[in-house]
Protein backbone atom coordinates (compact mmCIF):
# COMPACT_ATOMS: atom_id res chain seq x y z
CA UNK A 1 0.00 0.00 0.00
CA UNK A 2 2.93 2.31 1.01
CA UNK A 3 5.06 1.53 -2.07
CA UNK A 4 1.71 2.05 -4.20
CA UNK A 5 1.30 5.45 -3.10
CA UNK A 6 4.45 6.50 -3.37
CA UNK A 7 4.67 5.76 -6.96
CA UNK A 8 1.26 7.79 -7.58
CA UNK A 9 2.90 10.61 -5.82
CA UNK A 10 6.17 10.04 -8.11
CA UNK A 11 4.43 10.14 -11.05
CA UNK A 12 2.31 13.56 -10.09
CA UNK A 13 5.46 15.09 -9.34
CA UNK A 14 6.85 13.84 -12.84
CA UNK A 15 3.99 15.37 -14.71
CA UNK A 16 4.33 18.42 -12.58
CA UNK A 17 8.07 19.11 -13.21
CA UNK A 18 7.79 18.99 -16.96
CA UNK A 19 10.10 21.55 -18.66
CA UNK A 20 8.12 24.76 -20.11
CA UNK A 21 5.02 24.18 -17.05
CA UNK A 22 5.02 27.77 -15.82
CA UNK A 23 2.16 27.17 -14.12
CA UNK A 24 2.12 30.29 -11.22
CA UNK A 25 3.05 33.04 -13.83
CA UNK A 26 1.31 35.90 -14.32
CA UNK A 27 1.36 36.59 -17.84
CA UNK A 28 4.41 36.79 -20.40
CA UNK A 29 7.63 38.77 -20.33
CA UNK A 30 9.01 40.66 -22.99
CA UNK A 31 11.15 38.82 -23.90
CA UNK A 32 10.08 35.48 -22.27
CA UNK A 33 12.71 33.22 -20.08
CA UNK A 34 14.96 30.89 -22.50
CA UNK A 35 14.74 28.54 -19.52
CA UNK A 36 11.76 28.02 -18.09
CA UNK A 37 10.72 27.57 -14.58
CA UNK A 38 8.32 24.42 -13.74
CA UNK A 39 6.21 25.25 -11.27
CA UNK A 40 3.79 22.69 -9.79
CA UNK A 41 0.55 23.95 -9.36
CA UNK A 42 -1.07 23.52 -5.87
CA UNK A 43 -4.59 21.98 -5.15
CA UNK A 44 -5.47 24.47 -2.25
CA UNK A 45 -3.49 26.50 0.14
CA UNK A 46 -0.12 25.14 1.78
CA UNK A 47 -0.29 25.08 5.31
CA UNK A 48 1.63 27.66 7.48
CA UNK A 49 5.65 26.63 7.35
CA UNK A 50 6.92 26.86 10.62
CA UNK A 51 10.55 27.39 10.60
CA UNK A 52 13.01 26.40 13.56
CA UNK A 53 15.64 29.63 13.27
CA UNK A 54 15.42 33.05 15.82
CA UNK A 55 12.68 35.22 15.05
CA UNK A 56 15.46 38.66 15.48
CA UNK A 57 14.25 40.73 12.98
CA UNK A 58 16.40 43.98 11.11
CA UNK A 59 13.79 46.49 10.77
CA UNK A 60 13.48 47.72 6.69
CA UNK A 61 11.05 49.45 5.61
CA UNK A 62 8.67 47.67 2.99
CA UNK A 63 8.67 47.86 -0.33
CA UNK A 64 8.35 45.44 -4.16
CA UNK A 65 10.61 44.61 -6.40
CA UNK A 66 10.78 42.09 -9.64
CA UNK A 67 12.38 39.28 -10.38
CA UNK A 68 12.70 36.54 -12.80
CA UNK A 69 11.85 38.99 -15.39
CA UNK A 70 14.69 38.29 -18.32
CA UNK A 71 17.74 41.00 -18.13
CA UNK A 72 16.39 44.07 -20.47
CA UNK A 73 12.84 42.44 -20.49
CA UNK A 74 9.49 43.75 -19.60
CA UNK A 75 6.65 42.39 -17.73
CA UNK A 76 2.88 42.90 -19.05
CA UNK A 77 0.28 44.13 -16.76
CA UNK A 78 -3.08 42.88 -17.61
CA UNK A 79 -6.65 44.36 -17.27
CA UNK A 80 -8.04 41.72 -14.79
CA UNK A 81 -5.92 39.42 -12.60
CA UNK A 82 -5.90 36.57 -14.97
CA UNK A 83 -3.74 35.55 -17.75
CA UNK A 84 -5.70 36.24 -20.27
CA UNK A 85 -7.02 39.19 -19.84
CA UNK A 86 -6.22 42.59 -21.95
CA UNK A 87 -2.57 44.02 -21.66
CA UNK A 88 -2.14 47.78 -20.39
CA UNK A 89 0.97 48.00 -19.44
CA UNK A 90 4.33 47.06 -18.73
CA UNK A 91 6.81 47.37 -15.87
CA UNK A 92 10.88 47.20 -16.49
CA UNK A 93 12.88 44.07 -16.01
CA UNK A 94 13.80 44.21 -12.23
CA UNK A 95 11.95 47.01 -11.38
CA UNK A 96 12.14 48.59 -7.65
CA UNK A 97 9.61 50.59 -5.81
CA UNK A 98 6.72 48.79 -7.53
CA UNK A 99 3.53 50.74 -6.81
CA UNK A 100 1.23 48.52 -5.41
CA UNK A 101 -2.32 50.06 -4.72
CA UNK A 102 -2.52 47.01 -1.60
CA UNK A 103 -5.77 45.36 -3.34
CA UNK A 104 -4.91 41.52 -4.28
CA UNK A 105 -6.79 38.71 -5.60
CA UNK A 106 -6.42 35.01 -4.63
CA UNK A 107 -4.55 33.00 -2.45
CA UNK A 108 -1.13 32.34 -1.38
CA UNK A 109 1.10 30.95 -3.43
CA UNK A 110 -1.51 32.12 -6.60
CA UNK A 111 -1.82 36.18 -6.00
CA UNK A 112 -2.30 38.48 -8.41
CA UNK A 113 -1.46 42.25 -7.45
CA UNK A 114 -3.24 45.44 -8.51
CA UNK A 115 -0.53 48.29 -10.01
CA UNK A 116 -0.72 51.61 -10.08
CA UNK A 117 -0.12 52.52 -13.97
CA UNK A 118 2.57 55.73 -14.52
CA UNK A 119 0.33 57.43 -17.18
CA UNK A 120 -3.25 56.65 -14.96
CA UNK A 121 -5.26 54.01 -14.19
CA UNK A 122 -4.31 50.63 -12.87
CA UNK A 123 -3.19 47.26 -14.01
CA UNK A 124 -2.23 43.55 -12.55
CA UNK A 125 0.72 41.24 -12.56
CA UNK A 126 0.93 38.07 -10.89
CA UNK A 127 2.84 37.52 -7.24
CA UNK A 128 5.32 35.09 -9.04
CA UNK A 129 7.60 38.40 -10.37
CA UNK A 130 6.90 39.91 -6.83
CA UNK A 131 9.38 40.27 -3.83
CA UNK A 132 9.40 42.04 -0.92
CA UNK A 133 12.46 44.28 -1.59
CA UNK A 134 15.26 44.73 1.04
CA UNK A 135 18.20 46.54 1.09
CA UNK A 136 21.54 44.55 0.95
CA UNK A 137 22.94 46.07 4.05
CA UNK A 138 19.98 45.58 6.18
CA UNK A 139 19.54 41.57 4.96
CA UNK A 140 23.44 41.27 6.14
CA UNK A 141 22.53 42.61 9.64
CA UNK A 142 19.47 40.49 9.97
CA UNK A 143 20.08 37.97 12.69
CA UNK A 144 17.48 35.23 11.44
CA UNK A 145 19.08 34.11 8.15
CA UNK A 146 21.95 32.52 9.50
CA UNK A 147 20.16 30.70 11.61
CA UNK A 148 18.09 29.63 8.87
CA UNK A 149 20.91 28.61 6.93
CA UNK A 150 22.11 26.01 9.96
CA UNK A 151 18.47 24.54 10.33
CA UNK A 152 19.01 24.05 6.02
CA UNK A 153 22.06 22.37 6.75
CA UNK A 154 21.01 20.11 9.76
CA UNK A 155 17.35 19.37 7.12
CA UNK A 156 20.34 18.18 4.43
CA UNK A 157 22.27 16.15 6.71
CA UNK A 158 19.22 14.41 8.49
CA UNK A 159 17.29 14.21 5.08
CA UNK A 160 14.45 15.52 6.76
CA UNK A 161 12.30 16.55 4.60
CA UNK A 162 9.71 17.84 6.48
CA UNK A 163 12.13 20.51 7.85
CA UNK A 164 13.77 21.63 4.55
CA UNK A 165 9.70 22.67 3.10
CA UNK A 166 9.20 24.33 6.41
CA UNK A 167 12.04 26.63 5.18
CA UNK A 168 11.00 26.93 1.43
CA UNK A 169 9.18 30.26 0.71
CA UNK A 170 5.41 29.95 0.96
CA UNK A 171 4.69 32.50 -1.68
CA UNK A 172 7.61 31.48 -3.92
CA UNK A 173 8.52 28.22 -3.43
CA UNK A 174 12.27 27.40 -3.77
CA UNK A 175 13.76 26.98 -7.79
CA UNK A 176 16.77 24.64 -7.69
CA UNK A 177 19.20 25.02 -10.42
CA UNK A 178 23.12 23.08 -10.86
CA UNK A 179 24.37 26.08 -12.63
CA UNK A 180 23.06 29.64 -13.10
CA UNK A 181 22.39 29.09 -16.05
CA UNK A 182 20.90 25.66 -15.87
CA UNK A 183 17.28 24.31 -15.94
CA UNK A 184 15.56 25.94 -13.26
CA UNK A 185 12.81 23.61 -11.28
CA UNK A 186 10.53 24.88 -8.72
CA UNK A 187 9.18 23.02 -6.06
CA UNK A 188 6.54 24.87 -3.36
CA UNK A 189 6.16 23.31 0.23
CA UNK A 190 3.95 20.61 -0.25
CA UNK A 191 5.91 18.77 -2.57
CA UNK A 192 9.54 19.57 -1.92
CA UNK A 193 8.88 16.95 1.57
CA UNK A 194 9.33 14.59 -0.54
CA UNK A 195 12.24 15.81 -2.88
CA UNK A 196 15.20 13.74 -0.46
CA UNK A 197 13.68 10.73 -1.69
CA UNK A 198 12.48 11.17 -5.19
CA UNK A 199 13.59 8.71 -7.71
CA UNK A 200 12.30 10.08 -11.03
CA UNK A 201 14.08 11.27 -13.56
CA UNK A 202 14.78 15.18 -14.39
CA UNK A 203 16.58 17.28 -17.18
CA UNK A 204 18.76 19.39 -15.24
CA UNK A 205 20.35 20.71 -18.33
CA UNK A 206 24.18 21.40 -19.60
CA UNK A 207 26.47 20.93 -16.35
CA UNK A 208 29.94 20.56 -15.84
CA UNK A 209 32.83 21.84 -18.34
CA UNK A 210 32.13 19.52 -20.82
CA UNK A 211 28.33 21.29 -20.85
CA UNK A 212 26.90 17.38 -21.35
CA UNK A 213 23.04 17.19 -20.79
CA UNK A 214 22.23 15.67 -16.79
CA UNK A 215 19.44 13.72 -16.20
CA UNK A 216 18.44 12.20 -12.52
CA UNK A 217 16.69 12.26 -10.15
CA UNK A 218 16.65 14.79 -7.15
CA UNK A 219 17.66 12.08 -4.57
CA UNK A 220 20.76 10.82 -6.99
CA UNK A 221 21.55 14.48 -8.66
CA UNK A 222 20.87 17.18 -6.21
CA UNK A 223 21.06 15.27 -2.42
CA UNK A 224 24.40 14.40 -2.57
CA UNK A 225 25.46 17.61 -4.13
CA UNK A 226 23.41 19.17 -1.20
CA UNK A 227 25.08 17.19 1.44
CA UNK A 228 28.65 17.41 -0.25
CA UNK A 229 28.64 21.58 1.23
CA UNK A 230 26.64 21.76 3.76
CA UNK A 231 27.61 18.06 5.66
CA UNK A 232 30.95 20.15 5.62
CA UNK A 233 33.15 22.82 7.74
CA UNK A 234 31.64 25.92 4.80
CA UNK A 235 32.39 29.30 5.11
CA UNK A 236 29.72 31.90 4.33
CA UNK A 237 29.83 35.23 2.04
CA UNK A 238 26.79 37.66 2.67
CA UNK A 239 25.71 38.90 -0.80
CA UNK A 240 29.27 38.12 -2.10
CA UNK A 241 30.22 35.54 -4.99
CA UNK A 242 33.75 36.59 -5.52
CA UNK A 243 35.24 33.63 -3.67
CA UNK A 244 34.03 31.31 -6.95
CA UNK A 245 36.90 31.54 -8.74
CA UNK A 246 36.68 31.83 -12.26
CA UNK A 247 32.93 32.00 -12.26
CA UNK A 248 31.52 35.27 -13.81
CA UNK A 249 28.14 36.53 -12.42
CA UNK A 250 27.58 33.80 -10.70
CA UNK A 251 23.90 35.38 -9.11
CA UNK A 252 21.67 35.09 -12.32
CA UNK A 253 20.53 38.78 -13.51
CA UNK A 254 16.50 38.16 -13.07
CA UNK A 255 17.44 37.86 -9.14
CA UNK A 256 19.52 40.91 -8.75
CA UNK A 257 16.60 42.67 -6.38
CA UNK A 258 16.90 39.39 -4.12
CA UNK A 259 19.79 38.73 -1.06
CA UNK A 260 21.92 35.70 -1.00
CA UNK A 261 24.71 33.94 0.70
CA UNK A 262 27.70 31.92 -0.61
CA UNK A 263 27.94 28.59 1.39
CA UNK A 264 31.41 27.65 0.50
CA UNK A 265 32.76 24.64 1.23
CA UNK A 266 37.04 25.11 0.32
CA UNK A 267 40.00 23.25 -1.09
CA UNK A 268 41.15 20.55 0.63
CA UNK A 269 44.64 21.88 -0.57
CA UNK A 270 45.98 24.69 -2.00
CA UNK A 271 45.51 23.88 -5.90
CA UNK A 272 43.31 21.17 -5.27
CA UNK A 273 40.12 22.56 -7.47
CA UNK A 274 37.67 20.86 -5.54
CA UNK A 275 35.70 23.24 -3.98
CA UNK A 276 32.08 22.99 -3.92
CA UNK A 277 29.59 25.90 -3.54
CA UNK A 278 25.83 26.60 -3.40
CA UNK A 279 24.54 29.94 -3.37
CA UNK A 280 21.06 30.54 -1.24
CA UNK A 281 18.77 32.97 -2.11
CA UNK A 282 16.36 34.35 0.53
CA UNK A 283 12.71 35.75 -0.21
CA UNK A 284 11.04 37.58 2.29
CA UNK A 285 7.30 37.00 3.14
CA UNK A 286 5.85 39.53 5.49
CA UNK A 287 9.24 40.90 6.20
CA UNK A 288 9.92 37.17 7.31
CA UNK A 289 13.46 34.86 5.83
CA UNK A 290 12.44 32.07 3.67
CA UNK A 291 14.32 29.87 0.91
CA UNK A 292 14.01 31.09 -2.61
CA UNK A 293 16.85 29.35 -4.56
CA UNK A 294 19.93 26.97 -4.63
CA UNK A 295 22.11 27.10 -7.12
CA UNK A 296 25.34 24.86 -6.81
CA UNK A 297 28.64 25.76 -8.20
CA UNK A 298 31.50 23.40 -8.63
CA UNK A 299 35.14 24.16 -10.97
Amino acid sequence: MKRALWMLISAWLLFLLLPGRLASAGGPVTPFPSTATATPPLTGTPSAPSPTFSPTATAFPLTYALVNVPDRGTLHMRSRPELQSRIVGALAAQQKNIPLTGRTVGTMPRLWYEVRRSGGGTGWISSYYVVEYVPADAFCRDERVRPLIETLANAIKSLDGKTFASLISPMHGVTVRLTARGTPYNFLELYARYLFWSTYPIPWGKVGMGGKPLTGSFKSVVTPRLQEVFGASYQLYCNDASVLRGISSPWPAEYQNLNFYTVFKPETQSGAADWRAWLVGIDYVQQKPYLYALIHYQP
